[in-house]
């Protein structure tokens, strides 16, 4: 049997706060990910991350960066998943989880590199120097 050429896209937040700590969030089996989630047919990139942001974190998102990337993954289900991630800014940083959610906190190059994530997530840990680029790590 031929393996399944059905990818999950999703989209995912790099989200730095003013100290330059990425925010991730936790799920209900402890492990963590990158804000984010499906996209929806009919949505844009843009919808897409504004509506999985404000039902995760409870915040709006007010501006998307052009830089982009992505990974890919099987997620727990055995399924392929292409993640595309992108720098944005938000109204506020008063964070509620949402239902999916546990927590959230703002983690450090160090920290993020020492988390477990998710299956899905796996591959992100490749990608810190387009989270944090050189400029930024001060």
């Amino acid at each position: 049997m031929l393996p399944s050429p059905f990818y999950r896209v999703t989209s995912r937040a790099i989200i730095l706060d003013n100290e330059q700590r990425l925010i991730v969030v936790q799920d209900n089996k402890g492990k963590w990910q990158l804000p984010g989630g499906g996209w929806e047919h009919n949505e844009t990139f843009l919808t897409c991350l504004q509506r999985e942001v404000k039902e995760e974190l409870g915040v709006l998102v007010t501006e998307v960066a052009d830089s982009h990337f992505y990974y890919m993954n099987l997620d727990q289900r055995g399924y392929y998943s292409l993640r595309i991630a992108a720098h944005v800014r938000l109204a506020s940083y008063e964070f509620i989880p949402g239902d999916d959610m546990v927590a959230c906190k703002a983690v450090n190059r160090q920290q993020f590199l020492d988390l477990e994530f998710t299956a899905g997530e796996g591959p992100v840990h490749n990608y810190v120097d387009q989270i944090w680029p050189p400029a930024e790590r001060g």
